[in-house]
């Protein structure tokens, strides 16, 4: 049965709003994470990073095999795989949540600054969304999660599947942002890095 991809950078809520979307829909739901950890879909570990290497050849082994046979939402930061079985997935929810209110949640999680630099410059640029377009580009819907409560997001990404509704504007943070807003994220991303820069979604990809 098609499955339903709940993406988005860390901090957007997918765990949260998967959890109760799970039971609105009576869906099972899961992390890559989880997938891989419960599954051994790893190569090895990376003590640098306390992080598990995926084995991109059991993944995808793995979701050929067991996708058709369950309902299943699964929470992601890390699309491209999912677009070798496009016949397999029935929507890619994309989170996306405002870059100074994500780096404030993640700054909460304890994380390293130039950790939360790395997801808050993905999120600016909305490097997971595009990727999901390109890989979905008829069955993705984004939800900007900065002001919703996980139960309201959930009812409503429900009530899109429901109207099979789509994406036709994605959320654009670099021109949505006020100027002087934007500069401010500009330059704590430029501090976080000691001057550095380089986009990625999270710096442990392609791991779990």
């Amino acid at each position: 049965m098609p499955a339903i991809l709940l993406a988005g950078t860390p901090g957007t809520g997918k765990t949260r709003v998967g959890l109760i979307l799970a039971r609105l829909t009576n869906y099972v739901f899961t992390t890559v994470t989880w997938l891989v950890l419960e599954n051994r879909l790893w190569s090895s570990y990376d003590p640098k990073t306390y992080s598990f290497i995926i084995d991109e050849n059991l993944f995808y082994h793995y979701l050929e095999e067991q996708l058709p046979a369950k309902r299943m939402i699964i929470d992601t930061h890390w699309v491209e795989p999912f677009a070798r079985i496009r016949s397999q997935v029935e929507y890619c929810i994309v989170l996306r949540t405002r870059p100074d209110q994500l780096w404030r949640r993640l700054e909460a999680r304890g994380w390293p600054p130039s950790k939360i630099a790395d997801n808050v410059e993905a999120e600016l640029v909305g490097l997971i969304a595009r990727e999901a377009l390109e890989s979905f580009p008829d069955r993705v819907y984004e939800v900007d999660t900065t002001n919703k409560r996980p139960a309201d997001t959930a009812q409503e990404i429900l009530e899109a599947i429901r109207a099979r509704k789509r994406t036709t504007k994605p959320i654009d943070w670099l021109s949505e942002t006020p100027e002087q807003e934007l500069t401010r994220i500009l330059e704590m991303l430029a501090r976080a890095r000691g001057g550095g820069h380089g986009i990625t979604p999270d710096n442990t990809l392609p791991r779990a």
